[in-house]
């Protein structure tokens, strides 16, 4: 392939004009693109082969709404991804758990096929997603896409299926209530987003999940469920035409769009800084996680948050061999001082709102450390990172997303959500382009915009006696300069 002609399918799906590609990177968050005589210049020193031959994805849309996209790779393997855009956050505190229940009735009656295929089928109902994925040899997509198609339409919805899912949700729940670590982010949601649906549970509350009713669950499945509400994503052994044939066959009759009291039920998520603290002291460590109020997924902060994370290093494990070798300050200062066990730093993009923060697991005697050396080093990137540190971060980031993108099972569930998020799928070309465009400054500008002085909230469990109090982490988000 011509170098030229796969940086324009690379980095810009409609490269017919310079307003098209400036819209695209709008449509993402982004705040800087390169020119197309500067890419070509210097794409041969910066991408290696493997940006520039990643495989392109095709889409496309069906009548009702319902989009398909597909990369096309080597292997007999086949990865699938159906989404739909509902999730708990279009619940009501009655009928909270209901896509729960849902879901986990999702493959109810399809297990004879789904066993005779040897695959792998997944399940998965977040804030404001349905996912419904298959890993499959390529001779059994069609016989995948009809399950999953069966698990979107929640056709094998009944009285019996319906209490079997209550039962296991009911233990899920059950479970989280016996041991809080188990629903951590949870808990920081209804800190963040405190009486709002944003921060209700998917799992619901065994009250609302035990009160749910059949024709309830239908109702609401019913009116949310539309065609421009679903994403279909493949990868791997898959071709686009076929896919596009299989989802008009089975997702065709699909109504177009959904009715309009969902939507109008969906409050704004307002940020509360706050924080939910449960002390156990039995629990042999403390489980912590906490986030500052970050703006929604594709606004023109998202490279910068991803760089955050990059320039903290992802995911700090004191079982892995880096220790006080890893490329962070903060990951060395944690192995140096033993302050934690696991410590990640995350970002977590939503329709109209946004955590970025840090959660760990730490021994009881070592969490003042750990708060006070954590909020040095994000007010270090909002103050002091170097152009040194920051070229460093950009190649663990590139490196982190070419990871992610490495298996057709992840790809297919990252090209949806690309899809779902954004309207299209952001090639990896794309994402080295912006990633390798964004600046110290800009990194320094969002960190100042969202950390700096900031209300927080927190989640912890377990033995947290030696946790700082609210305004002690609220005084450390900022630094006294002259």
């Amino acid at each position: 392939m011509v170098l030229a002609s796969a940086l324009r399918a690379g980095l810009a799906r409609d490269a017919a004009s310079v307003a098209s590609r400036r819209a695209a990177a709008a449509a993402v968050g982004g705040v800087r693109r390169l020119g197309a005589a500067a890419v070509q210049e210097e794409a041969a020193p910066l991408y290696p082969d493997a940006v520039l031959t990643a495989p392109e994805t095709q889409q496309a849309k069906l009548g009702n709404g319902v989009r398909v996209a597909t990369e096309a790779g080597g292997g007999p393997v086949a990865a699938l991804t159906v989404s739909v855009d509902l999730g708990s956050r279009y619940e009501s505190p009655e009928n909270n758990g209901v896509c729960s229940v849902i879901g986990a009735s999702a493959f109810t009656g399809s297990e004879p096929a789904i066993a005779a295929m040897g695959g792998h089928f997944t399940q998965t109902v977040d804030r404001e997603v349905m996912t419904y994925s298959a890993t499959v040899a390529e001779a059994d997509v069609p016989k995948a896409m009809a399950v999953l198609a069966d698990a979107v339409k929640a056709t094998s919805l009944s009285a019996e299926s319906l209490q079997a899912s209550k039962g296991a949700v009911l233990d899920d729940i059950e479970a989280a209530r016996r041991d809080p670590r188990l629903g951590l982010m949870d808990h920081l949601h209804d800190a963040a987003f405190l009486d709002t649906a944003m921060g209700m549970s998917p799992l619901g509350t065994a009250e609302s999940v035990s009160a749910l009713g059949l024709d309830g669950a239908k109702n609401f499945y019913g009116r949310g469920l539309a065609g421009s509400r679903v994403v279909v994503a493949g990868a791997g052994a898959v071709k686009q035409g076929s896919l596009t044939d299989m989802a008009q066959t089975l997702l065709g009759d699909v109504a177009a769009s959904s009715s309009s009291a969902v939507d109008e039920a969906v409050e704004p998520a307002y940020f509360l800084g706050s924080d939910k603290r449960m002390r156990y002291d039995s629990m042999p460590n403390a489980h912590v996680a906490f986030a500052f109020k970050a703006p929604p997924a594709g606004s023109k902060h998202s490279i910068s948050l991803m760089m955050v994370q990059a320039l903290l290093g992802f995911e700090y494990n004191e079982r892995t061999v880096l220790g006080v070798n890893a490329a962070s300050k903060w990951a060395q200062e944690i192995a140096e001082l033993n302050l934690a066990a696991v410590a990640t730093p995350f970002y977590k993009g939503y329709k109209d709102a946004g955590l970025l923060g840090v959660s760990c697991i730490a021994s009881d005697n070592h969490l003042d450390d750990f708060m006070w050396y954590t909020l040095h080093n994000l007010l270090h990137i909002v103050h002091k990172v170097t152009d040194a540190e920051v070229d460093a971060a950009k190649t663990l980031l590139k490196n982190h997303i070419y990871q992610q993108n490495s298996g057709c099972g992840d790809a297919a569930g990252i090209i949806a959500g690309d899809v779902r998020q954004f309207g299209r799928r952001v090639p990896y070309a794309e994402m080295v382009a912006r990633i390798d465009a964004i600046t110290t400054k800009e990194i320094k500008a969002s960190a100042d915009e969202i950390i700096n002085d900031q209300d927080h909230a927190l989640a912890a469990v377990g033995p947290i006696h030696e946790l700082p109090d609210y305004n002690w982490i609220r005084r450390r988000s900022f630094w006294l300069r002259y």
